[in-house]
């Protein structure tokens, strides 16, 4: 089962890195020039925890409501930006991609939350004691999605 797994992981690093290293801007290989300018909070869900994760999502806007902006929760933009001019917390949507589940580099169904950088202690901190499981992924938007989203990206993998 373990095996299983980090094996899934692991192909789940490599076809992201795929499918968004296409195109990345060569800037990204400077290190140095690099600016944490949010955070992206995702979790990945399956046919057996698709309730899980919609009872996340509800909690999680009910606990930071007064972070979303005051007419919608949804983000007015799409999933790749992660500009610092945004001040508030957002969902990003997401959900089953056309092949049941896949889509983008996601090889499950997925939703996301933006988070500006003055929210993320409290917001990553509620997020972990709170996913009921699920797996989380946690990453910075530098403008590099590529690496974002694989070396700078930090899992919370559901147990069993």
């Amino acid at each position: 089962m373990a095996i299983t797994i980090v094996t899934n992981m692991l192909v789940m690093l490599v076809m992201t890195q795929l499918h968004l290293t296409h195109g990345q801007d060569t800037t990204c290989q400077d290190l140095d020039s690099l600016d944490i300018d949010s955070w992206h909070l995702h979790y990945v869900y399956n046919d057996s925890s698709e309730a899980t994760a919609d009872t996340f999502t509800e909690r999680f806007v009910e606990q930071f409501r007064d972070y979303f902006p005051a007419e919608e929760t949804h983000c007015s933009f799409g999933p790749n930006y992660g500009g610092p001019s945004y001040t508030y917390i957002c969902f990003l949507g997401g959900g089953k991609g056309p092949n049941g589940g896949a889509h983008g580099p996601w090889d499950d169904p997925e939703y996301g939350f933006f988070i500006p950088l003055k929210y993320v202690t409290e917001t990553l901190g509620w997020a972990t004691i709170n996913r009921a499981g699920l797996s989380l992924m946690f990453h910075i938007n530098t403008g590099c999605m590529a690496d974002d989203h694989t070396i700078r990206a930090f899992w919370l993998v559901r147990n069993g």
